[in-house]
């Protein structure tokens, strides 16, 4: 960590509010070091599934490896929090060390620890593997699902250069081919993480469900899916963070539309809607569609209902203008399923990436009046799920007080609010 003492009275310091771009994102590449506050550091950044790789604070340095290679970024840094940097850009890198001596020994002493520290750690690792643990548990099988027909070859990762970007979400899922089960491989669009569960899906119960045909707004070929029959909802409980639960069905499961031929897919209330060139989005689909195969039934199973929430993501942003709204309600839905499956780390992954493209759509695209209390809801919720309580606080009062403000909304914010300080005064 630099000693950031010897660098706090030079002239180029700069402040940043939350959720600022630094580098990455078309931006030009800079070295910079942090004298107060909190980075985060994603891959992919602006496509469905990034991952924050690390977070850095006050006293660290980053410099992207294409700093000095004259290349484009290959990691996007966003502020956590209200931050100040010392930016050191390319083309005045010199100058800026020969006008900061004192920062020149400070660099070298940081890049020189963290030489020790990684040839430390792969000396640590050449040993693990050289001794493998006994005890090396392996990760249980789960249950065979048979719908989808899937090939290993990973697709190339689809880059939307003029796209928004939304605060740490909404970069590509690894396109990966894993193994999902014996001689088998996973569905391309699943990330790393994704492990093999059994949702209970019943594709014969007409009592809840009908067969209903649609017309793809991309190709224009006309299909048939599976779709719950409002009128059959029976509500059977309401679960505290507000999710429904239904006598019998499960909504979430039908709840994505994918067409077969194109495979472009979205939630019901979307997929006739997309506002970007379609001949775009057609072009983009092509990168995935030889990888991405699914069967042209209307069937549901485990694999196929996880498949058409990734399918959409995918979509998101090649789709819609601003599609973190789009990406955060998908995230939310997909949280839900991930806690339907038992998969604990999955869904808050999921929840985590869901709150930031609500919060980005909140904070820069602009929600609509009438949108307005329900998002601040699920904002809170999201926060409290993350175990963030003033944050969450603020966005249930902040519902409790909407203009557009519905009796049932206001309700629950305000027990929402009381219930996070029963838990605050609880942990005293």
């Amino acid at each position: 960590m630099i000693n950031i003492g010897a660098i706090k009275n030079i002239a180029c310091v700069k402040k940043c509010g939350r959720g600022t771009i630094i580098t990455g994102d078309g931006i030009g590449n800079i070295l910079f070091v942090i004298l107060k506050g909190e980075i985060g550091v994603y891959t992919d950044y602006k496509f469905p599934g990034a991952e924050m790789v690390s977070t850095l604070g006050s006293g660290d340095l980053f410099a992207d490896p294409g700093l000095l290679q004259d290349k484009k970024a290959a990691y996007t840094t966003v502020t956590l929090s209200e931050a100040i940097i010392v930016p050191i850009e390319r083309k005045s890198f010199n100058d800026f060390l020969q006008e900061e001596p004192s920062l020149v020994f400070e660099l070298i002493k940081e890049l020189y620890l963290r030489l020790e520290r990684t040839t430390a750690a792969y000396k640590e690792l050449i040993i693990q593997h050289a001794q493998p643990s006994k005890n090396q548990e392996k990760k249980p099988e789960g249950k065979k699902s048979e719908t989808l027909n899937t090939t290993d070859t990973k697709p190339i990762p689809h880059k939307h250069e003029n796209e928004p970007a939304a605060v740490s979400a909404a970069a590509a899922v690894p396109l990966v081919a894993s193994d999902k089960f014996a001689g088998e491989s996973s569905f391309a669009l699943f990330p790393a993480q994704h492990g093999h569960y059994e949702l209970l899906v019943n594709n014969d119960d007409s009592a809840h469900l009908m067969s209903k045909s649609y017309t793809c707004p991309i190709c224009k070929s006309v299909f048939s899916s599976l779709t719950v029959k409002p009128s059959k909802l029976v509500l059977a409980a309401t679960d505290k963070d507000m999710r429904s639960r239904y006598k019998g069905i499960e909504p979430l499961y039908y709840e994505v539309l994918t067409c077969p031929h194109c495979l472009f897919s979205a939630l019901q209330d979307s997929f006739a809607s997309p506002d970007k060139s379609k001949t775009d989005i057609l072009r983009e689909l092509e990168t995935i569609k030889n990888t991405v195969q699914i069967d042209p039934c209307s069937r549901k199973d485990t694999d196929s209902v996880f498949a058409g929430y990734y399918l959409a993501l995918f979509c998101a942003p090649i789709s819609f203008s601003k599609y973190q709204l789009a990406a955060g309600k998908l995230l939310y839905k997909l949280s839900r399923i991930y806690q339907d499956a038992g998969d604990e780390s999955m869904e808050m992954s999921t929840a985590q990436k869901a709150l930031d493209n609500y919060l980005y759509a909140y904070e820069k695209t602009g929600i609509s009046p009438a949108q307005e209390q329900q998002i601040c809801i699920i904002i809170g919720e999201l926060y409290l799920k993350q175990g963030c309580l003033k944050e969450a606080i603020a966005f249930f009062s902040k519902a409790k007080s909407s203009a557009n403000s519905s009796p049932a909304f206001k309700s629950h914010a305000e027990n929402r609010v009381y219930d996070i300080r029963e838990m605050a005064a609880a942990a005293r």
